[in-house]
């Protein structure tokens, strides 16, 4: 068979490959034509598995038409470009569209980073996910668990996926990486799958913070979630088209759901995943009465009005008058309003800390 240690040359590769500037594939990516200050911006925090890939499309479009004022729809924001054009290029054409107006997000994806730097700066604006659920969830999508590993968790763990999983879903409950994601994220602003341990003191803080979001979505009332997004930013729900998010919603595209099989697999060995994730099952327990309330509030509790009064236990009792009173949708603070209490020291500059970590709290 020969001496298989030596590796035959590999074949000159002749054929031309068109150039980055003569692909009309690769075309070069339009930019803004102002720099971030100009726009009205929001800032997202983006938890893996809680439905935030759909609701990112939903906060870009929000930002939109909150600067339709400014010339956003015109091809003057990047946020605003299309996607389908953008974002399904070629792999060889690696570079995508930014969005300035919304910290967290580019014109295609949103990140797992919580920069909570920038809720001084711009409202902020997030979505949970039933902990049990959510982490069952990331166990079997691609990159999210230690048999799949794209995030260098750990060494051991493979940045390729394996044939036969090395890991069962016990000793990935088991990793403290995994677990309490939501807490950690907004308690100690950190990327998720890090090593850091939560505790009583964490949760608190992680609360603390989340009373200051402007609002916090629920992945599994997902519509009711975009329009009290469209609501508290005063943006009309017919402008965005909700009904067509259908094919789109991440719930549709569950990991659950794509691999019935598996999930049936590992389904009786869920329930420790309520216990590995205690913090977080409090966090969510409140960020629902904190949503349900925002709806009753807000006067869209029919939207949401089955989940609510099944998983919050309550009903919304307030009187028209009230509700009228209460739904009054407040305007988003930016660039074309001077922020209060000079908020917005230090914010023109995407890397730079807006503030001391105290003022986040």
């Amino acid at each position: 068979m020969g001496d298989l240690s030596k590796k035959k040359p590999a074949a000159k590769n002749t054929r031309k490959t068109p150039g980055y500037a003569n692909d009309p594939s690769c075309r070069p990516i339009p930019k803004s034509t102002q720099p971030k200050e100009f726009w009205r911006q929001i800032h997202y925090v983006h938890v893996p598995k809680c439905g935030g890939t759909a609701f990112g499309q939903i906060i870009r479009q929000a930002v939109c038409h909150l600067n339709a004022d400014k010339g956003s729809l015109s091809g003057n924001l990047d946020c605003c470009l299309n996607t389908s054009v953008h974002c399904f290029a070629p792999s060889k054409c690696p570079l995508r569209p930014d969005c300035l107006a919304v910290h967290g997000c580019r014109l295609c994806d949103c990140r797992h980073i919580p920069q909570l730097k920038y809720m001084r700066v711009a409202p902020s604006v997030t979505m949970l996910r039933e902990p049990v659920t959510r982490s069952t969830s990331a166990f079997l999508f691609r990159g999210h668990n230690p048999n799949w590993d794209r995030f260098n968790v750990r060494e051991e763990f493979s940045n390729f996926p394996l044939k036969k999983p090395k890991y069962s879903f016990e000793d990935y409950l088991g990793f403290n990486e995994y677990r309490n994601i939501m807490t950690r994220m907004f308690a100690l602003d950190s990327f998720p799958y890090r090593n850091l341990t939560i505790t009583d003191a964490e949760f608190e803080n992680a609360k603390k913070r989340l009373t200051k979001f402007r609002v916090i979505g629920i992945q599994e009332a997902f519509d009711a979630s975009a329009r009290l997004l469209l609501h508290t930013f005063n943006i009309n729900t017919s402008l965005l088209e909700l009904d067509n998010y259908d094919s789109k919603r991440m719930p549709l595209k569950s990991s659950l759901q794509k691999s019935p099989k598996k999930y049936k697999k590992i389904l009786p060995h869920t329930t420790g995943a309520s216990e590995a994730n205690k913090y977080d099952v409090k966090l969510y327990k409140w960020g629902v009465g904190r949503f349900c309330t925002q709806l009753c509030d807000a006067g869209l509790w029919e939207s949401g009005r089955e989940f609510c009064e099944e998983k919050w236990n309550k009903s919304c009792s307030m009187d028209a008058v009230a509700v009228a009173k209460r739904a009054a949708p407040t305007a988003l603070p930016g660039p074309a309003d001077p922020p209060a209490d000079g908020a917005a020291a230090g914010g023109t500059d995407p890397e730079g800390d807006p503030g001391k970590e105290d003022d986040l709290l």
